[in-house]
């Protein structure tokens, strides 16, 4: 009876995870076809932010239906996973996560959203010290000197 009780589990979460995988297809499926209100409200009916690629499906297919804005809580629910920091790196100048600031400049949501980052638990040194470039320069664009030269100067690079 345990026996069958096991296979029995394991065959549920295993066709659980197949029907969660498969909606995950047919929302790139939907994306692809140019059905963006549906492949949005597909994506939606997904259950929560429960992995990093459904985080970013999320907001792909929100920006692909006209929401641009990058809103802090992003990087709030993006840095509660272990392997965020290629997501980070890959998707830096999105508009879901620090925007577009060479070309736009810099407003309120992503004045904040490097600044939400502890730069202390970065393993990756490129990822690392680009934010703390990032960082300062949100420092200096604030005109807050003493932050912007403190950031500037933790980056590491050989001094003279």
């Amino acid at each position: 009876m345990r026996i069958f009780k096991n296979i029995l589990f394991t065959t549920l979460v295993l066709m659980s995870t197949s029907f969660y995988s498969q909606n995950k297809e047919k929302v790139w499926e939907l994306l692809l076809e140019n059905n963006r209100e549906e492949a949005l409200q597909l994506v939606n009916k997904l259950k929560g932010n429960n992995d990093i690629e459904t985080l970013f499906l999320k907001k792909i297919i929100e920006r692909e239906n006209g929401v641009m804005q990058c809103k802090p809580s992003f990087i709030d629910e993006l840095i509660k996973y272990d392997d965020y920091e290629n997501y980070l790196f890959a998707n830096w100048m999105q508009s879901f996560v620090f925007g577009d600031y060479l070309k736009s400049g810099f407003e309120a949501n992503n004045l904040a959203a490097p600044n939400r980052i502890n730069t202390s638990k970065i393993r990756n040194s490129t990822v690392k010290n680009g934010l703390l470039y990032l960082q300062a320069i949100t420092k200096r664009y604030q005109l807050d000197w003493d932050k912007f030269t403190l950031k500037m100067n933790s980056i590491n690079t050989i001094k003279k």
